[in-house]
């Protein structure tokens, strides 16, 4: 059971992070390529019965947080590219 401020510090802190980094690279670019990575619980959910015995399961943060990185990166593909930058 993830306490809410622990879900929303980890999912504000990753997303924070990737926008935080497009935003000052696009600053200076005039071209070029971003590209973005995250896990694949952006795409799929991971089974919790697979980590029952782990203390490093994948964190309903970090799957939200890797949704959002593919929401963010698709975004910000569309909005710059007619400025000849490639996000991907």
């Amino acid at each position: 059971d993830m306490p809410k401020a622990k879900f929303e510090d980890g999912l504000g802190t990753i997303l924070t992070h990737y926008f935080t980094c497009s935003r000052i690279a696009t600053h200076y670019m005039q071209g070029g390529s971003i590209v973005n990575l995250t896990s694949m619980w952006g795409m799929v959910s991971p089974n919790p019965k697979t980590y029952l015995d782990l203390k490093n399961e994948p964190s309903i943060a970090m799957s939200a947080a890797a949704g959002g990185i593919l929401g963010l990166t698709r975004y910000l593909a569309v909005l710059l590219a007619h400025g000849f930058v490639l996000i991907s």
